[in-house]
């Protein structure tokens, strides 16, 4: 009997981050809620190794790579007893304005499921309200540019090893 596949759906990733960027392997992680967009993207800078004995043809070079992460979220607050937005959220907005080593978080990202998609890292943050119309539900969209490795945690994944 064929192995039935199902498609991947998008909301699968958990987003966590801590204040403890010097030992992510044992850090405490706060989850951000309200995720509505995650987009992690790996770039390669590519430089041009053209010479002559490439007979015409261009030749490249990958010479560094960089990693950012795009995460949109809801701004949802609980009132009681005063106004408290989500904790996670609030730990990224507290680097906005900052300089280094204050502008630093430790960030993390993984498969809800357990699948191997799995990285933590250490970013800078930059912070965008968005809808912000009169007719809209606040959303703030955040820029984590990587200032290291981004370390593949499949091991430690926390969904994979709370199954």
């Amino acid at each position: 009997m064929p192995e039935i596949q199902v498609s991947a759906l998008a909301r699968k990733f958990a987003v966590e981050v801590t204040d403890d960027i010097d030992d992510l392997t044992s850090a405490t992680w706060t989850a951000v809620n309200g995720v509505t967009d995650f987009q992690p993207q790996i770039t390669a800078n590519v430089q041009d190794a053209s010479d002559y004995d490439t007979n015409g043809w261009a030749s490249s070079e990958t010479t560094m790579y960089s990693w950012t992460a795009q995460v949109t979220f809801f701004r949802k607050y609980a009132t009681s007893p005063s106004v408290t937005y989500d904790a996670g959220q609030e730990m990224i907005r507290a680097r906005v304005g900052k300089f280094a080593p204050d502008n630093r978080i430790g960030f993390r990202w993984y498969d809800r499921n357990g699948g191997p998609e799995a990285n933590s890292g250490v970013a800078i943050v930059d912070w965008k309200r968005s809808n912000t119309a009169v007719t809209n539900l606040e959303q703030a969209q955040v820029t984590l540019t990587g200032t290291d490795v981004p370390l593949n945690i499949d091991i430690d994944n926390p969904a994979a090893s709370a199954s």
